[in-house]
């Protein structure tokens, strides 16, 4: 019993730091389009839709985000590059608590950006200017 209060309390904390960021990105990004991926559905939580100032679509990107106390590099990254192809995004970022050994910030690895979530939104800058 005490071990599922703590999952559904976990759960509780990763869709609130998720809410938490879908407002910071909408404050960031004003013109961009920030959309929540459905609950159940596979791919991503959180897929950002780059637009001009004429509201041009240029690029999309998902996000992934995570809260655990261990780093699965084998199972995230060809999940999410899946999950980015079936969204039909340009760019993947697996925003994470705990990062891969060695790595403070954020890296790419595979073809994934992977950051720490108080460096997510820096990066998530650098990849729309790309």
């Amino acid at each position: 019993m005490k071990r599922k209060l703590e999952s559904g309390s976990q759960q509780l904390q990763g869709e609130s730091f998720e809410l938490m960021l879908e407002e910071t990105l909408r404050t960031e990004f004003p013109l961009d389009e920030i959309s929540e991926v459905a609950k159940g559905v596979a791919g991503g939580d959180i897929l950002i839709s780059i637009k001009t100032r004429a509201g041009a679509d240029v690029g999309k990107i998902l996000l992934e985000l995570k809260r655990t106390k261990s780093f699965s590099a084998s199972s995230w990254l060809p999940k999410l590059k899946k999950d980015m192809r079936a969204a039909n995004a340009d760019l993947c970022v697996l925003i994470s608590e705990t990062m891969p050994e060695g790595v403070e910030f954020f890296t790419e690895m595979q073809g994934v950006w992977i950051s720490s979530i108080k460096t997510s939104i820096a990066l998530i800058h650098i990849l729309r200017a790309m």
